[in-house]
């Protein structure tokens, strides 16, 4: 390999371990914020659909301005509470090292192979993968590429078909996965000892 195909592949390198830092460095959180988030994701999502069902039926009936008013800003403020979780960082993280790129190129509105693919897995394993903790699909497609969550569904449709058809991608998947669990359990391991450490 050449010195330059080096450098690249090193300054690439160095580029993922820094995002993946900064990611890290900012879910630095307390224990009983974790705990919290996980049991309010849940909460917060039969809210979201209860209020989302409210403003179905606004035009059906006749409400007041201000009854209008309230179920709209209490929608806002509920999607707004659930829009981030730990792992979201952490599987995007690990998604961009695998495939070998900056977190801006995965963020970015480009339509090359090499950067949507990855886009698609991190949809995939957070809708499903990571189901357990209710993070909406556009919460997801919000942080993970800035998209709306039709694309979130195209992507954890595709990635399904993938998986069952062919075996390098399961086993990329399944890697990417083992990554971001094994990341979290050392994150909220490292939040509870510096919990204890404070206490």
């Amino acid at each position: 390999m050449s010195s330059e195909r080096t450098e690249y592949y090193k300054n690439r390198y160095m580029q993922v371990s820094r995002d993946y830092k900064e990611a890290t460095s900012s879910l630095r959180k307390s224990r009983e914020y974790i705990e919290k988030l996980e049991k309010a994701n849940k909460a917060l999502t039969i809210q979201t659909e209860e209020l989302e069902e409210e403003i179905k039926i606004i035009n059906r009936n006749n409400l007041s301005e201000q009854r209008k008013s309230d179920i709209v800003a209490s929608l806002i403020r509920t999607k707004r509470s659930a829009s981030h979780h730990p792992i979201i960082d952490i599987v995007i993280t690990s998604v961009c090292e695998h495939y070998e790129i900056t977190m801006r190129e995965f963020m970015s509105k480009s339509n090359k192979r090499e950067y949507v693919l990855p886009r698609q897995v991190a949809h995939y394993i957070l809708a499903v993968k990571f189901s357990k903790y209710n993070i909406s699909l556009s919460t997801i497609g919000k942080k993970a590429g800035d998209v709306d969550h039709s694309t979130v569904i195209y992507s954890r449709r595709k990635i399904e078909n993938y998986v069952d058809v062919y075996d390098d991608v399961y086993r990329v998947v399944q890697f990417i996965y083992n990554t971001a669990v094994d990341r979290y359990n050392e994150y909220k391991s490292e939040v509870i000892k510096e919990s204890h450490e404070e206490a």
